[in-house]
């Protein structure tokens, strides 16, 4: 894929905001072995209705992400999970 501008991930109940994010990290670069886990600064993170926004500065280097989510709906029940992306 091409480097986003922006993730989006839409859930199926309102989110909570305070309780809600998303975190990116790069997890490898071509031509690098052992690339060491990079977490990626500043991502603006948005929580509208039921959908959450990860808004980045700047485009994202050839690569392999790892963007973890967090978030909590009216039940309060946190839900979380990880996806895996690469950018060429």
């Amino acid at each position: 894929m091409a480097s986003p501008t922006q993730i989006v991930l839409t859930f199926s109940e309102s989110l909570v905001a305070p309780l809600s994010g998303i975190e990116l990290a790069m997890t490898a670069m071509p031509g690098m072995a052992d690339h060491p886990r990079m977490p990626i600064r500043g991502v603006t993170t948005k929580v509208e209705g039921r959908t959450l926004t990860a808004k980045l500065a700047r485009p994202l280097s050839a690569g392999t992400y790892e963007l973890n989510w967090h978030v909590v709906a009216g039940d309060q029940h946190r839900i979380e999970n990880t996806y895996t992306f690469t950018v060429r």
